[in-house]
């Protein structure tokens, strides 16, 4: 797919040079005639991935309806105008009925408004109905995903300080949380001062490293999470695992000792005892 990949950046050139120099008539007969000609040659010599010819009709789709209805735009956002089509104009009258029922699915939370756009898992307007708090209006839900991480971070320092340890090691799936704690500039992002807070903490050990891990990987601390959501309590396991994530922890034991014939984890604890 990587070696094909300049098809596709030649065509997107292609398509930015007509876009600066506005056109009109004639628009979907002068693609199909040169856009679609660029990968002919190859085409005779190789076959082509799928996903290849379509990322390339989607840049075409893209460059002949969005340049002329909602250019500066998303399609949720669009407005009538004037000049629309029939055809496009009762697209945009049937979008509510698409909008009553959608919602974002959450990745990074980058692009959503915490407080504007529907992204929770509740009926109806999967919007929050508190009001928004004060300083929260321009919130993205990344925003909040990782005060969270960061307020869980500060917690785990303060429990380790409290129990003595000289030496720590932590892990997250936060990338950005990371760079943070281990960068040598001053945080001025939504969580520059947890994060302050947290330099201060990680100060009082002999030594600490912070780690990285992929969400994945990171299943123990989700089964937690998720643990902890539901309860009213307070609750910190020490000594013994709790048998709440037992499962979830031999699984990811398994991988790591495989091939040294544990089979239950009973035979682990034991085996480490």
């Amino acid at each position: 797919m990587e070696a094909f990949n300049f098809l596709k950046e030649r065509a997107q050139n292609k398509l930015q040079g007509w876009r600066e120099n506005t056109l009109s008539a004639g628009k979907e007969i002068l693609i199909k005639s040169v856009v679609q000609s660029i990968p002919t040659y190859l085409m005779s010599c190789f076959e082509l991935p799928k996903q290849l010819c379509w990322d390339i009709q989607q840049l075409m789709a893209k460059f002949c309806l969005k340049a002329r209805y909602y250019p500066n735009t998303t399609f949720l956002d669009a407005m009538v105008m004037p000049d629309m089509s029939f055809s496009w104009r009762s697209i945009l009258t049937g979008r509510n009925i698409l909008t009553n029922g959608m919602r974002f699915q959450i990745g990074s939370g980058n692009s959503v408004s915490l407080w504007k756009d529907p992204w929770l898992p509740l009926p109806y307007s999967f919007k929050p109905f508190s009001p928004p708090m004060d300083g929260t209006e321009s919130w993205l839900v990344g925003d909040i995903i990782d005060h969270e991480k960061a307020e869980a971070c500060r917690a785990g320092l303060l429990l380790a300080i409290h129990q003595g340890w000289d030496d720590l090691i932590m892990e997250t799936d936060c990338a950005m949380l990371v760079d943070a704690l281990t960068g040598v500039e001053d945080d001025f992002s939504q969580i520059g001062r947890i994060v302050g807070d947290c330099k201060e903490y990680l100060c009082s050990f002999n030594s600490f490293e912070i780690r990285h891990v992929y969400r994945e990987a990171n299943r123990v601390t989700h089964r937690l999470a998720h643990i902890a959501s539901l309860s009213n309590f307070d609750n910190c396991w020490l000594r013994e695992t709790p048998s709440i994530i037992e499962d979830v922890l031999f699984e990811d034991l398994c991988n790591l000792t495989r091939g040294f014939g544990i089979t239950s984890p009973s035979m682990y604890l034991s085996s480490v005892s």
